[in-house]
């Protein structure tokens, strides 16, 4: 089994989870410094480098920003209003991330933003979205964990590909 690095991408606070041997060996939140977004922005690099070549993971599911443009200015899933500059900002994020993998030689799974999320048939909020991470992975139920860092671990498992698990904990067990 391939071991697969997750990324819920933000220039604030990134979640960040690695899949190891069918099991969640690791996952959290990198909270990004203030300061200028070439600071911010080479603070991430720094840290998604320090997680690659601590885990040396095969495939990165990154999660990417919804496309924005005046004429279509609502995010096609949710229906809600797409923030341009939000969007952007979440794409210099995205960017580092992906830079950081393809450079270490980590095959980059781009999910569009919510597209994993399809499975359920609908849009997950923050507390579904935990929900759903803890019910993937059981030591998860006592834990405090960040919808940023629950969004991570769903992207890393649906991208092994087809998974039991995962169609179990969406289908309701």
């Amino acid at each position: 089994m391939p071991v697969v690095i997750g990324f819920d991408p933000s220039i604030v606070i990134t979640g960040y989870s690695v899949i190891r041997n069918g099991g969640l060996a690791d996952y959290g939140d990198i909270r990004v410094i203030q300061g200028e977004l070439s600071e911010r922005l080479g603070y991430l690099m720094g840290e998604v480098e320090r997680l690659v070549r601590t885990f040396k993971p095969e495939i990165g599911a990154v999660e990417k920003p919804p496309p924005f443009s005046f004429e279509r200015s609502t995010d096609r899933w949710t229906g809600k209003g797409l923030n341009a500059k939000d969007i952007i900002k979440c794409s210099y994020a995205m960017a580092v991330i992906a830079g950081v993998l393809g450079r270490n030689g980590v095959y980059v799974d781009e999910f569009e933003a919510h597209r994993w999320k399809l499975c359920t048939g609908r849009n997950l909020g923050k507390e579904e979205m935990v929900a759903l991470a803890r019910s993937l992975y059981p030591q998860l139920r006592s834990v405090k964990l960040s919808d940023h860092a629950a969004e991570a671990i769903c992207m890393a498992t649906f991208s092994r590909g087809p998974n039991k698990q995962l169609r179990r904990c969406l289908n309701g067990r």
